[in-house]
C-alpha cells in the first residue's frame, strides 16, 4: 500500500489543478495534448535527492532549483493576500483555482529547465507560484489524489493490484490530497501515448500528463497554506495496471428506454446534431471573468450527455457554433478537455432529447437552425427559407419579407446570405443597406453580424478591411464592469505583456528617440531617452494589450451580447496612478555598449537585463572580452586607449590617468554603489582640446556626443535641468564652457546623491529617480565654489602654444573619425581593464600606499581608480579639485557675510548684539532710502555695511544687481551656513523672539 496514512494525510493537502494549454501554435501540439500522438518514454527523470529543502526556499530560488534538477518550470499566477484572489484579470472570480494557471502564453512550449530563463521569469514576477510541466523528455505525469474520495479510490486500487512503487509526493494547501509523480517506462510507451489530462478519471483521481502542469512547493494555496514536499523518493516508473486504469475509458452508461410520452415530445423533423446546434445558440457564451469555465462546462455537458453526441461531433459543434461567441475563444485543447471531462461526468445520457419541457423550444429552434460551418445537410431547412442562392441585397430582403416574422432571424443566417454578406466591407453603403434592412424586418442583427464574422473567420472570402481570415486575436479580454479594481488589475496584467513598457520611479515609461533638444540641454539626434508615458499613449497601449468589451443584455429577449469598447478614462488614469505595476519590468538605465554588472560579470546579451534593470541596446557588434584577462592584456588595453589622446598636453601623468578614469567610469557605473565625481577638463588657454577630450569619451561610450548644457546662474533653472536628466536617463552630461566659478548646492546634490527626488515640472510628483549620469565639464582655469571642488576630478591641460588650434603636428588630425571607426575595439579595451581588475577580487590593500581614500566616492575609487593604479599608473584621485588651491569666491563671500553681520548687530542692537533677518534688511533698506534722499541734494553719501552687502550679493543667487534679497532667502542662507567655522567665528541662532530667530556671530570655542 502507498503510505497515505494519518501522518501523511496531514502533509498531503491537495487540490485539482487546471491543466489547459491555451494558444497552441500548431495542430501537432494540439494532437499531443489530446493524446493522439506518441509521447516520449522516460529517459532521464529529474534528480529529487534532498528536494524537500525547496519548501524552505523563496519562490525564485525554488524555481531555479527545480530547473537545475531537470524539471520543466513555468511561472504561475499568484494568490493575492487579501481574500485569496488571483493576480490574473479574473481576480476573485477564479476562486479555488487562484494561483494555479500559467502567466505566460504557449506555456507548454516555453516550459524550461534553463536556470537563467527561469530566474528571469521570477525577477519579473517574484511572487509567482511555481508550476511544473508534465510530459516532456522524462515522460512525467502526476496522479492528483483529491481528498478522502481519492484516497479511498487509491487504496482500493492497491488492494486489487498491489502497492504502488514509492515515488515523489507533493502536498498542497488543502487537507486531504496531493500529487504522486510517475514516469512512463519505455516498454509502456504505447500506453503513455494514450494518457491524457482528465478530471475525475477515477473517483477523486485526476491525471496531469502531457499538456498539463501541477503547482509545486513552496507555492501559496488559495487557503493561505503553502505547498510542501510530503515524501521524497526517486520518481518511479508507473506500473502497467495504473496506466491501463488511467487510460481505459469508462463504459458509456446505458441509454434510458424511451417512453411513448418521451417519443411524442421529441421533435421528429430533425436529427440530434441539428437540434443540439440550435440549443447551443440559446446558451450564454463563456466570457472571461464571468465564470467562463462554468459556462463552457455546461455547454459541453449539454452536447455530450444532454444530446448524447459522440465526442468528435460535440467537439465540432462547440468549435463552430459556440466558440465564436466566447470572449476570448477557447483553444482546441481546452474544448477537447471539457468534452472529455463531460464524458466522465456520470450524468444520464439523452436528457435533453426527451425532456418535454424543452420540446417546443427545440422544435422552433431546429426549424430555424442553419449551420454556417457547413453547407451540406441543410437543403431542407434552406428550402424553407431561401430557395435560391441570393444574387443581391434586394433579393435577400424580398425573400425574407415573404417569411413569417418568427422565421426571419434564423433564415437570415443561411449559408447563402452569410456568404453574400461576407463579401461586403462593413463600412460600405451596401453593408449599411443590408444591415438596416434586416433591422426593419425584425431580424436580430447582433447575432447575425456575429455569424457573418464567424463565417469569415472560417476562411470564407471577405473584402471587409477588418476581416482577417484564419487569424486569431490572442489578446486577453477585459470586460468593463463596476468592479473597477478588477478591471484595473486586468489592465495592468495585460499591459505587462506589451514590449517596451517599463516602470521607473513610480511612473510608467517607454523609450523614444530624440528628434529635437529641450531648451538648455542639447542631445544628438537619435539619442534614446526615457519618457514618461503620457495618458493618450497609455490609452493606446491598453488597446494594444487587450480587447475591451462591455456587456449588454437585451431587455426583451434576455440575450447577452458583448460590444467592443474603448478603455474607460477612469481605468486609464487609475492604471497610471498606481505607482507600482506587478509584472511590468523596472528600468534602471539604457546602455549602448557592454557594461560591468555589480557582481563583476559583463552585460553582453542585447535586450532587457532583469538582474540590473538595464536595457542593453547596442548598434555595434563588440569583440569578445576574455573572462579573466591577465595584467599584460589589461596593460595593452590601457596603452591602446591612451594612444587615442597622445596629442593632448596633459599637465602630468596624474591627469592622463584621470582621463582614462573618465572613460572607464560610465562603463563601470552600475558595478558600484554610490556616486562618481565630476570630470572637469581645465585648460590653460583657449583651444587646448578640452571639449575634444569630452567628445572622445562620448563617442567611445555612446557612439555620439554626450548631452550638453551650459552653465546657469539660477539654481532653480539648474534644478529643472538636472531633473530632466535624471528623468530621461542621460548616461553622460557635459557642462561646456564654464566661465564662472563652478558649484552650487543643487550640483553638489546631483554629484553625491544616488537618487534624485525633485518635483517634476508641471506636476506635484516627486519620483525617486536613479541618478546614474556621469558628469563632465570644460573650461579655462576652472574655479570652484565651496564644496563642489572636492567632488571634481580635474584633468588639466597645459599647452605651451599661444594658439593651440593652429597646431599642425597632430598624429591623429581626424581624431573623432578615428574613434568612430575603432569604437568597438576601444570599448573592448576599456572593459578588458575593468574585467581584469575585478577578476583579482579588487583588494585595495595590495595597492597601498599608492592610493588614498576619497570621501563620498570610495566605491568608485575602489573599482575605477583601483584598476588604473593596479596597472601601474598614478592614482586619478590625486587630480581631485581643491578650494585651497583656487580662488574660491564662496569662501570670500562667506567671510564678508560673517564680518558684515557682526558689524550690523553691533550698530543696530548693541545691547543684545543679535538681530533678526527682518531687522537687518530693514536697516539696509533704510540706509538705501537715506542715501537716495541725500543724492537728491547732490551730496553723495557712502553706503553703510558694504561688506555685508557684498557677501549677500555673492551668496544669494537670482537677485537683480543693486537689489536686496528677501527675508526668506536670507533666512535660508543663514541656516545653510549656521555653526560653520569661518576664520575662527561662526553664525549662531541665539533665541526666538515673537516667532523670529535672532542671529549673532560668536567665536569658535577651541576643543
Amino acid at each position: 500500500m502507498v503510505a497515505i496514512d494519518g501522518g501523511a494525510h496531514q502533509r498531503l493537502r491537495g487540490m485539482r489543478v487546471t491543466a489547459a494549454a491555451p494558444h497552441l501554435g500548431n495542430d501537432a501540439s494540439r494532437a499531443a495534448l489530446s493524446g493522439t500522438v506518441a509521447r516520449p518514454a522516460c529517459t532521464h527523470p529529474p534528480d529529487v535527492a534532498g528536494i524537500e529543502a525547496v519548501s524552505a526556499l523563496s519562490l525564485a530560488e525554488a524555481a531555479a532549483e527545480y530547473a537545475r534538477r531537470g524539471f520543466r518550470v513555468i511561472p504561475l499566477h499568484s494568490v493575492l493576500p487579501a481574500g485569496g484572489g488571483c493576480s490574473c484579470p479574473q481576480g476573485a472570480a477564479h476562486g479555488r483555482h487562484a494561483g494555479k494557471h500559467p502567466r505566460i502564453r504557449d506555456w507548454e512550449r516555453e516550459a524550461s529547465s534553463d536556470v537563467a530563463k527561469v530566474r528571469a521569469w521570477w525577477e519579473r514576477w517574484p511572487k509567482a507560484n511555481v508550476g511544473l510541466a508534465m510530459g516532456g523528455p522524462a515522460a512525467l505525469f502526476a496522479v492528483d489524489v483529491d481528498g478522502p474520495e481519492g484516497r479511498s479510490t487509491l487504496e482500493a486500487l492497491e488492494r486489487e493490484h498491489g502497492p504502488l512503487p514509492e515515488t515523489l509526493r507533493m502536498a498542497s494547501g488543502r487537507d486531504g490530497g496531493g500529487h504522486l509523480l510517475f514516469a512512463v517506462p519505455p516498454e509502456l510507451a504505447d500506453l503513455g501515448a494514450e494518457l491524457a489530462n482528465s478530471v475525475a478519471k477515477l473517483p477523486g483521481i485526476d491525471v496531469r500528463a502531457q499538456g498539463g502542469q501541477i503547482v509545486a512547493p513552496p507555492s501559496l494555496h488559495h487557503t493561505g497554506r503553502l505547498y510542501a514536499v510530503a515524501h521524497v523518493a526517486p520518481i518511479a516508473s508507473a506500473p502497467r495496471w495504473l496506466l491501463e486504469r488511467l487510460t481505459t475509458p469508462k463504459a458509456p452508461p446505458a441509454r434510458p428506454q424511451l417512453t411513448p410520452a418521451m417519443q411524442e415530445a421529441a421533435p421528429r423533423s430533425t436529427d440530434a446534431r441539428t437540434r443540439a446546434a440550435a440549443y447551443l445558440r440559446t446558451m450564454d457564451p463563456a466570457i472571461s471573468g464571468q465564470r467562463g469555465h462554468d459556462a463552457l462546462w455546461r455547454a459541453a455537458l449539454a452536447m455530450v450527455c444532454g444530446f448524447d453526441l459522440a465526442h468528435d461531433v460535440a467537439l465540432d459543434l462547440l468549435r463552430t457554433e459556440y466558440n465564436p461567441r466566447c470572449l476570448p475563444p477557447w483553444s482546441e485543447a481546452e474544448l477537447r478537455h471539457k468534452v472529455e471531462d463531460a464524458g466522465h461526468a456520470g450524468v444520464p445520457r439523452g436528457y435533453l432529447l426527451h425532456e418535454a419541457g424543452h420540446a417546443d423550444r427545440l422544435r422552433t429552434s431546429a426549424a430555424l437552425a442553419i449551420d454556417p460551418a457547413r453547407d451540406e445537410g441543410c437543403e431542407e431547412l434552406e428550402r424553407d427559407a431561401i430557395v435560391n442562392e441570393p444574387q443581391s441585397i434586394a433579393a435577400v430582403l424580398n425573400e425574407l419579407r415573404g417569411l413569417p416574422r418568427e422565421k426571419r432571424s434564423g433564415a437570415a443566417r443561411a449559408p447563402g446570405i452569410l456568404r453574400l454578406a461576407a463579401t461586403l466591407s462593413e463600412d460600405s453603403p451596401d453593408w449599411t443597406d443590408l444591415y438596416e434592412g434586416l433591422k426593419v424586418l425584425g431580424v436580430g442583427v447582433l447575432p447575425w453580424k456575429r455569424a457573418v464574422r464567424a463565417f469569415r473567420g472560417r476562411g470564407h472570402s471577405a473584402s471587409s478591411s477588418d476581416a482577417h481570415p484564419g487569424e486569431t486575436d490572442e489578446r486577453p479580454v477585459i470586460v468593463v464592469t463596476t468592479a473597477e479594481h478588477e478591471v484595473n488589475d486586468g489592465a495592468v496584467q495585460a499591459l505587462a505583456s506589451v514590449p517596451g513598457v517599463y516602470q521607473r520611479g513610480w511612473m510608467l515609461v517607454d523609450i523614444v528617440r530624440e528628434t529635437a533638444s529641450v531648451p538648455g540641454l542639447a542631445r544628438a539626434e537619435g539619442t534614446r531617452r526615457i519618457r514618461t508615458i503620457p495618458l493618450p499613449r497609455l490609452r493606446e497601449l491598453l488597446t494594444v494589450a487587450a480587447r475591451w468589451v462591455v456587456q449588454r443584455t437585451d431587455p426583451q429577449t434576455g440575450e447577452i451580447t458583448m460590444r467592443t469598447a474603448h478603455p474607460p478614462d477612469w481605468s486609464v488614469r487609475a492604471v497610471e496612478a498606481r505607482g507600482q505595476w506587478e509584472g511590468i519590468p523596472r528600468l534602471t538605465a539604457i546602455a549602448e555598449c557592454p557594461v560591468l554588472r555589480p557582481d563583476g560579470s559583463m552585460l553582453l546579451v542585447p535586450g532587457y537585463d532583469a538582474r540590473t534593470g538595464i536595457l542593453y541596446a547596442p548598434v555595434l557588434n563588440f569583440p569578445a572580452i576574455p573572462h579573466a584577462p591577465t595584467m599584460d592584456e589589461a596593460r595593452a588595453a590601457a596603452r591602446e586607449l591612451l594612444k587615442v589622446v597622445e596629442d593632448f598636453p596633459f599637465e602630468s601623468d596624474v591627469h592622463r590617468a584621470a582621463w582614462l578614469a573618465s572613460v572607464l567610469t560610465p562603463l563601470a557605473r552600475f558595478a558600484f554603489e554610490g556616486s562618481a565625481p565630476m570630470f572637469v577638463y581645465s585648460g590653460n588657454v583657449r583651444g587646448a582640446g578640452k571639449t575634444l577630450l569630452a567628445k572622445v569619451v562620448g563617442e567611445i561610450v555612446t557612439g555620439r556626443s554626450m548631452a550638453t548644457m551650459t552653465q546657469v546662474e539660477s539654481e532653480e533653472e539648474e534644478r529643472k535641468r538636472i531633473t530632466c536628466i535624471a528623468l530621461e536617463g542621460d548616461p553622460l552630461v557635459l557642462i561646456d564652457n564654464i566661465s564662472r566659478p563652478l558649484g552650487s548646492g543643487t550640483l553638489d546634490k546631483a554629484l553625491t546623491d544616488v537618487f534624485w527626488g525633485e518635483r517634476l515640472l508641471g506636476s506635484n510628483n516627486r519620483p525617486q529617480l536613479p541618478m546614474l549620469a556621469t558628469w563632465y565639464g570644460t573650461g579655462n582655469n576652472v574655479a570652484f565654489r565651496g564644496d563642489t571642488a572636492r567632488r571634481c576630478c580635474v584633468i588639466r591641460l597645459d599647452s605651451p602654444h599661444e594658439k593651440p588650434e593652429t597646431r599642425d603636428d597632430m598624429r591623429q588630425p581626424h581624431l573623432l573619425g578615428h574613434v568612430r571607426e575603432h569604437r568597438a575595439k576601444l570599448v573592448a579595451a576599456a572593459l578588458t581593464i575593468l574585467r581584469a581588475w575585478t577578476a583579482t577580487g579588487m583588494d585595495l590593500h595590495t595597492l597601498e600606499p599608492r592610493m588614498r581614500s576619497w570621501g563620498s566616492f570610495n566605491e568608485w575609487s575602489r573599482v575605477v581608480c583601483g584598476a588604473i593604479v593596479w596597472l601601474g599608473y598614478p592614482d586619478p584621485g590625486e587630480a581631485r579639485g581643491s578650494a585651497d588651491d583656487e580662488d574660491d569666491p564662496e569662501a570670500t563671500a562667506l567671510d564678508q557675510l560673517v564680518d558684515g553681520w557682526a558689524k550690523v548687530c553691533a550698530d543696530i542692537s548693541p545691547e543684545r548684539n543679535a538681530c533678526t533677518v527682518a531687522q537687518v534688511l530693514d536697516a539696509l533698506q533704510q540706509d538705501d532710502a537715506d542715501r537716495a534722499a541725500v543724492r537728491m541734494q547732490h551730496t553723495p553719501k557712502p553706503a553703510k555695511w558694504p561688506v555685508l552687502r557684498a557677501g549677500l550679493a555673492e551668496l544669494v543667487s537670482g537677485v537683480p544687481a543693486g537689489k536686496l534679497p528677501n527675508v526668506k532667502q536670507v533666512g535660508y542662507l543663514l541656516r545653510r551656513y549656521r555653526n560653520r567655522n569661518v576664520g575662527g567665528r561662526k553664525l549662531v541662532q541665539t533665541n526666538i523672539v515673537r516667532g523670529e530667530r535672532l542671529w549673532t556671530v560668536v567665536p569658535v570655542q577651541r576643543p
